[in-house]
């Protein structure tokens, strides 16, 4: 009798520790786990098939949006960005979105949030901004830093190292597995 109540259960216990997993690590607070807001000097336009990168280290699980200060020179922009995640390892892309230009707020953070990444932790990755339609006088901008501030990384422009940073941010969804060490 206690066998056929012991089968009968398995599927229940089975089905609620996969709830438990999925939500409780996905259900969480958005934080900060990097924040490079040092920088009032620009990239310049970033014009039609341009690429700017900045490689960035995760020390925690879950990252789940990045953030970039772009301008805009006080105008409205033509063309589209594309911005993402890409894996450093492969150059893989990741999670991307692309917005018209136009949409962009001048000297505002551009936020893109996305599904966590599970297994970031110790991996590093590549923030890309790039640039489709835009042509000089009517493109935008991200800021940086005119130093390395940030020593887990390095800004790119079409393959070609910079000296400084972007001014960004990465963020992380801090769950319950955060907090029990999961």
């Amino acid at each position: 009798m206690n066998k056929n109540r012991a089968n009968r259960l398995f599927p229940l216990v089975v089905i609620l520790i996969i709830l438990v997993y999925v939500y409780g690590s996905n259900i969480g607070k958005v934080q900060p786990i990097l924040d490079q807001s040092i920088g009032n000097h620009n990239v310049g336009e970033i014009t039609d098939g341009t690429e700017i990168t900045q490689s960035f280290y995760s020390p925690v699980n879950n990252v789940s949006g990045i953030s970039v200060k772009l301008g805009t020179y006080m105008r409205q922009n033509k063309g589209k960005l594309t911005i993402g995640i890409k894996s450093y390892d492969n150059n893989r892309i990741i999670y991307s979105t692309t917005v018209k230009a136009e949409s962009i707020i001048d000297n505002n953070y551009f936020d893109y949030r996305f599904p966590p990444i599970k297994n970031s932790k110790d991996n590093k990755y590549n923030l890309f901004i790039y640039s489709e339609g835009s042509s000089n006088g009517d493109s935008i901008t991200a800021y940086i830093s005119n130093q390395n501030i940030y020593k887990h990384g390095n800004l790119y422009i079409n393959g070609s190292e910079l000296q400084g940073e972007l001014v960004f941010k990465v963020h992380y969804n801090k769950t319950l597995f955060n907090l029990i060490g999961l």
